[in-house]
């Protein structure tokens, strides 16, 4: 009975070694691919920003102003286009992506996304409503930018009325949180547009990598909510569909606010004193005639 114990022992010990040989070998190719692929990218990228910025001064000294304006967006859209390759750089060389949070305006954070989706949100004319004032909190910027984007787009594509677009963005602070310095209160970011909703049945299944819903027109990959849900559950929220009354569909993500509910200084300050924080990259400037910023009128 023993040497029969003894040889299973050691089978599943050769085994063990052989699945974990594979395992590693899987690892190393994969690190191998993002390395490459973040070479050949970057070196791309930097060909494409030399080419871009001899347009801009070919067409700097006879440029209309709607000229300017496209060349402004491209150029928007080209910075946000090298910090993402940035960060799979940053992965390849570190096998991680930068997620250090610090103090961030999210009506900042807004503007810049909007204005980079200006092409898009023009094209199907949709009428944008912001309701103003959109707190602080405490994330990583770009990290938080991915989030916004993703929602964004996702109402854009996927969620407005055909006849009469519109896509509402409101971020109502959580103050039932308590009132003491070391209770922080949260921001609940929704993103709502007013297109057919979405059933309850896929309430769970939007979040999940890959999965479309029945019927998607539009080309996706699938992706877009479930990195707001993985970004968010970082930070220790989360984003659901909110079921609440209403028109179309309205997903909502859960930040950690950027003050403490009974101190008008950020709670950074008393609680993170050592950890760095950058400044907010201040938001392109730019009239949007579509779109609108309005009082805060309570959440839906």
């Amino acid at each position: 009975m023993s040497t029969v114990n003894t040889t299973g022992t050691t089978r599943l010990e050769r085994e063990h070694v052989r699945m974990a040989r594979q395992l590693r070998r899987v690892h190393e190719d994969l690190d191998h691919f993002i390395r490459a692929l973040s070479h050949d990218m970057n070196a791309n990228f930097m060909l494409l920003e030399s080419s871009f910025g001899r347009l801009k001064g070919e067409l700097a000294g006879a440029s209309t102003p709607t000229v300017a304006e496209i060349v402004s967006h491209v150029d928007a859209c080209l910075g946000q286009s090298r910090k993402f390759l940035n960060d799979l750089i940053h992965l390849a060389k570190t096998g991680n992506v930068e997620m250090e949070p610090s103090r961030v305006e999210l009506a900042a954070v807004v503007d810049e996304v909007l204005y980079e989706q200006d092409e898009l949100i023009r094209a199907r004319a949709i009428r944008v409503d912001v309701q103003r004032p959109l707190p602080a909190v405490w994330y990583n910027r770009q990290r938080l930018k991915q989030i916004v984007t993703n929602l964004v787009r996702n109402a854009i594509k996927h969620g407005c009325d055909q006849r009469d677009p519109r896509i509402e963005i409101q971020a109502p602070r959580d103050n039932n949180t308590g009132d003491s310095d070391d209770v922080y209160p949260t921001v609940r970011l929704r993103v709502r547009d007013n297109g057919p909703g979405i059933d309850r049945r896929f309430a769970d299944q939007i979040f999940l990598p890959g999965v479309r819903l029945p019927g998607a027109k539009d080309e996706g990959s699938g992706m877009g909510l479930a990195i707001v849900k993985k970004i968010a559950e970082h930070y220790g929220g989360t984003a659901r569909l909110d079921h609440g009354e209403g028109e179309g569909t309205t997903i909502e993500v859960i930040l950690p606010g950027g003050f403490a509910v009974s101190s008008a200084r950020p709670w950074i300050e008393h609680r993170a004193q050592n950890r760095p924080h950058a400044p907010s990259t201040p938001a392109a400037s730019r009239h949007r005639p579509h779109v609108r910023s309005e009082a805060p009128h309570g959440p839906h």
